[in-house]
């Protein structure tokens, strides 16, 4: 989770995020780790990563099917 608060500016980033989403012509899968839509307080000391998570957020409510992975099932080949 320390990368993605030093990345913040980059993963929170509403245009980056605008063209992920909007750029799928009939379905768009998203894989966000449950830490990027829950980050510690430090990550809202800036205005445009707050909105970046905010368009997270809502993006997880708005989704049609969500399938939780627990990560500790996974197992390596």
């Amino acid at each position: 989770m320390e990368l993605a608060l030093q990345e913040r500016d980059f993963i929170y980033s509403l245009n980056r995020l605008n063209v992920a989403i909007t750029r799928a012509r009939m379905k768009c899968v998203v894989f966000l780790p449950r830490p990027l839509l829950e980050p510690d307080l430090e990550a809202f000391s800036d205005d445009k990563v707050s909105e970046g998570i905010a368009f997270m957020q809502e993006l997880f409510d708005a989704a049609d099917d969500v399938v939780y992975l627990d990560t500790r099932e996974v197992q390596e080949p």
